[in-house]
C-alpha cells in the first residue's frame, strides 16, 4: 500500500526480463505451430524437378 501511494513499482529488472523471455519463447512457439499447421494444410508445390538425378 504504501509502495503504490509513493508510486514506486514493486516489480524488479530481473522479474521483467523474465516475464519478457518467457513472453518471447511463447510467442516463437506459437507462431512456428500456426506456420507448421499453414504448411500442412496448404503445401508448396516442389520447385526442383528430379530431371538431374532420372538420367
Amino acid at each position: 500500500m504504501i509502495d503504490r501511494r509513493s508510486g514506486k513499482d514493486p516489480t524488479s529488472r530481473a522479474d521483467l526480463r523474465t516475464l519478457r523471455a518467457k513472453l518471447q519463447r511463447r510467442i516463437v512457439r506459437y507462431n512456428t505451430l500456426v506456420l507448421t499447421m499453414h504448411d500442412e494444410a496448404n503445401p508448396r508445390p516442389q520447385r526442383w524437378s528430379n530431371r538431374r538425378c532420372n538420367q
